[in-house]
């Protein structure tokens, strides 16, 4: 497995992953970080398997955001893949000089793989993602 930043010419590989996991439409472009090149993307034996973008503000916090995977990638890894893509992302923002990391996520894999690599999670309150494409 490697990891690489994203192309791009990824969008269109992560578009057709959003469409398929029932999104009525892709986060636009221009919304993701970099023109959606902000990010890294996993894979294995040439094939693209996950992605995961990181928006760096003008404080040292960076936020971890839209991560997603191939929905056709059911091999016994996946979970394997998705830690390794996290790590990278963190080292990253720890090599540009960041102090803290923040995500959302509501799915329960998202929060037990955030839990195994030591992030804080916040459990007693349910939280909410709010967001409107305007």
């Amino acid at each position: 497995m490697k990891i690489r930043k994203l192309l791009e010419s990824d969008y269109k590989t992560l578009e057709k992953w959003w469409l398929a996991y029932g999104w009525e439409k892709a986060p636009a472009k221009e919304t993701l970080p970099d023109n959606a090149t902000g990010g890294l993307m996993a894979i294995k034996d040439d094939k693209e398997i996950a992605a995961c973008f990181v928006y760096f503000t003008n404080s040292k916090t960076a936020w971890v955001a839209w991560p997603i995977s191939d929905p056709d990638y059911r091999q016994s890894d996946r979970e394997i893949i998705m830690e390794a893509l996290l790590q990278a992302l963190e080292m990253t923002c720890i090599q540009q000089g960041f102090k803290c990391l923040l995500a959302l996520g509501k799915s329960k894999s998202v929060v037990k793989r955030h839990k195994k690599l030591n992030w804080f999670v916040d459990e007693d309150k349910p939280g909410f993602e709010m967001i409107k494409l305007i």
